[in-house]
């Protein structure tokens, strides 16, 4: 017999879905009972008690289900003794706050887009936009299905947060310019557009307009399996870290696989 036959199997990562009938939900049920490192233990949606999370300790909640659903795993979570893997947006104070006291008692990870594709274009911006200098403005859009219900997109906003760190001296941000408004761009905005239609997963596109020359940086997702599988890994790692919040910055690069 060898030694790989003797050697004992890793345990599993025990998981919940929360948000489970969403589409997001769905496909990370169906991901998960696919994946043998996985053992889900709950599906949870809207209207389901949180605190049937208290029957599984040490397990990792992954999130994808709305603000209050998000703030409602959070005030629980501490005491099941549940981690968290958050990928809803559009949160409100009152869901940020629970996170925020909720990662004191356990880990928790959030993350506005589950892509490590996308993680990457944040780098490329904040590198791009210090190499080029204050000459170059600033533009991005984002399009979504015709079904998504906030705009501009969360990832959008954290590349715009990326973006405005970068860009020496700052910047606002200027969602769409309306008619009537004549005014030049100024030097330190930078333009968000919200496009929505069809049945388009995500697509963010930065733009860096110079004199003469313009660069584009682009991610585009097409198949939401990506997010999931995101997710799933994230909550792989998350199982065994300490209380605290963490980030892509700190998946990325990790034993992972």
């Amino acid at each position: 017999m060898s030694g790989d036959q003797l050697r004992p199997a890793a345990p599993r990562t025990r998981v919940a879905i929360v948000g489970s009938a969403g589409k997001m939900g769905q496909t990370l049920v169906r991901l998960a009972n696919e994946d043998p490192e996985i053992e889900l233990v709950s599906v949870l949606d809207q209207g389901d008690p949180m605190n049937a999370l208290a029957a599984f300790p040490g397990a990792v909640a992954i999130d994808f289900s709305s603000p209050s659903g998000t703030r409602a795993l959070a005030e629980v979570a501490p005491a099941a003794g549940v981690s968290i893997v958050s990928g809803t947006t559009g949160l409100d104070d009152a869901a940020a706050r629970a996170l925020d006291e909720a990662s004191r008692a356990v880990a928790l990870f959030t993350a506005a887009n589950m892509s490590i594709g996308v993680h990457v274009l944040g780098v490329l911006i904040e590198r791009a936009i210090a190499m080029l200098g204050p000459g170059f403005d600033i533009e991005l859009v984002e399009a979504h299905h015709r079904r998504k219900v906030d705009a501009p997109s969360g990832t959008a906003l954290a590349l715009a947060s990326i973006a405005q760190s970068a860009k020496a001296g700052g910047a606002s941000l200027v969602h769409g310019r309306q008619p009537g408004l004549r005014q030049a761009r100024s030097t330190d905005e930078i333009g968000m557009h919200a496009v929505r239609g069809g049945d388009v997963i995500g697509d963010h596109t930065l733009y860096l307009f110079g004199d003469g020359e313009r660069l584009e940086l682009t991610h585009r997702a097409t198949n939401r399996d990506l997010f999931a599988h995101g997710a799933l890994r994230a909550a792989k790692w998350l199982a065994t870290q300490p209380p605290g919040r963490y980030g892509m910055e700190h998946l990325v690069g990790s034993a992972a696989p």
